[in-house]
């Protein structure tokens, strides 16, 4: 479980954007827990779901793919949405009637074993992890397991949204020092100058920065 986590926290840091980050996590959540279909979301402003990530098992060639699609917003309805507002995680099997009830964006086939585990940040729950098919079902020791994954990732959520804000707010402020028709220039504490906008070097006549 340490490896897996120590393994989200080190390839989400090459991630460009959130989506990215919830891929990387839903792959090592569901090779962890050997489960055949995953989906990773976030509970948005407007209080619908946001998909951020989902995996597919393909029995061809046995093998799992985990995409992070355009996020798609969907209504927060049924167990999916028992699950976000109860705070609390859910095993259903084989022999629990709700699990047929069970629905997944991207889904197609059904659903005869689920794990859903909600993921907190500052004591508000803010998304969803939840698992489907695994050979043999879900037990405790896989629920604990994506608890703790989950809390990783809820992390590297805060983190990740800091980043792309940051990244928004300096290309804001760059367009805008750019376009300015106000000339705008840096001087370190000397009155060295240190950097100019193209109003400021139009305004002294110069070719660049530099000259």
């Amino acid at each position: 479980l340490l490896d897996a986590i120590n393994r989200m926290f080190r390839e989400s840091l090459n991630c460009q954007s959130v989506a990215d980050a919830a891929a990387v996590c839903l792959a090592v959540t569901t090779e962890i827990t050997a489960s055949l279909f995953g989906f990773l979301g976030t509970v948005n402003q407007q209080g619908q779901l946001d998909t951020l990530a989902l995996s597919s098992h393909d029995q061809a060639t046995d093998s799992t793919t985990v995409s992070s699609p355009e996020v798609r917003v969907t209504e927060l309805r049924g167990i999916v949405a028992d699950v976000i507002e109860r705070g609390t995680p859910l095993i259903l099997g084989p022999a629990d009637s709700r699990v047929s009830a069970v629905d997944l964006p991207d889904c197609r086939s059904p659903i005869h074993a689920f794990l859903g585990v909600p993921f907190a940040h500052a004591g508000q729950t803010i998304g969803l992890i939840a698992l489907a098919n695994r050979s043999g079902g879900f037990g405790r020791h896989h629920e604990e397991d994506v608890v703790a994954l989950g809390m990783a990732f809820a992390e590297i959520l805060t983190r990740q949204r800091a980043q792309e804000a940051l990244r928004a707010s300096e290309a804001r402020y760059r367009t805008l020092y750019n376009s300015s028709r106000d000339a705008i220039m840096m001087l370190s504490p000397g009155d060295r100058f240190l950097s100019g906008n193209p109003a400021a070097i139009k305004l002294f006549a110069c070719r660049d920065e530099q000259q």
